[in-house]
């Protein structure tokens, strides 16, 4: 367990430019994308509920572009 939260840590502490970078993208996006959906449901409400799932998946696309990042690191998941 130990070595687990060691090697997490390590990854963490090797990438954690990417990481942050790719975590703030995700927030910038979907809170981009809310204030969208606010000013277009402002017109029409329709619109709005439309675009809110965009804001949703920019922050999964965030998330598993992270993972990405940390892919190479773990040696395990490569030989998957």
């Amino acid at each position: 367990m130990l070595s687990i939260l060691a090697r997490a840590g390590r990854l963490a502490a090797a990438h954690w430019p990417a990481l942050l970078a790719w975590f703030l993208a995700g927030w910038l996006a979907r809170y981009l994308l809310i204030e969208l959906a606010a000013w277009v449901g402002a017109s029409t409400l329709l619109g709005g509920l439309l675009i809110m799932p965009l804001a949703i998946l920019a922050r999964l696309i965030s998330f598993v572009a992270m993972f990405l990042v940390l892919r190479p690191g773990m040696p395990n998941l490569q030989a998957a």
